[in-house]
């Protein structure tokens, strides 16, 4: 259930999103001027504003730090063996690859958010 929490209104959001497009309600210029003001301004701001006031840690971070190459080297490899020995052609290699293993930092905020709260976006030791 904590889950399904986490993660219903960040699936909920998108497909609002999806249906204020189709209903017209949105325009392309807007999506586009909005899309660009979250990206370069509001959400880097956000970032420095939560991680800037995250207490120090104390402890030794190697553990958290090899687990993330470890998942990221993981994905590339992955990705890597589909695009060759799947359907992904020459010409879609490069953001099928990006896709799997690339930061998707919109995403992850909100999940961490929605299911570790604000503290969860201040400290990496869950």
């Amino acid at each position: 259930m904590i889950v399904l929490n986490a993660l219903f209104p960040i699936f909920g959001l998108l497909i609002l999103g999806g249906l204020l497009k189709n209903f017209g309600l949105t325009s392309e210029s807007y999506l586009k001027v909005s899309d660009k003001l979250v990206y370069f301004i509001f959400f880097p701001i956000m970032l420095f504003w939560k991680v800037g006031g995250a207490p120090q840690g104390g402890g030794d971070q190697v553990l958290f730090v090899a687990v993330t190459l470890l998942a990221l080297v993981s994905m590339f490899v992955l990705s890597a063996l589909v695009i060759r020995f799947g359907p992904v052609s020459p010409f879609e290699a490069g953001s099928f690859s990006q896709s799997c293993y690339r930061f998707n930092t919109y995403i992850g905020v909100a999940v961490i958010l929605n299911s570790l709260g604000k503290l969860g976006l201040l400290t990496s030791e869950f």
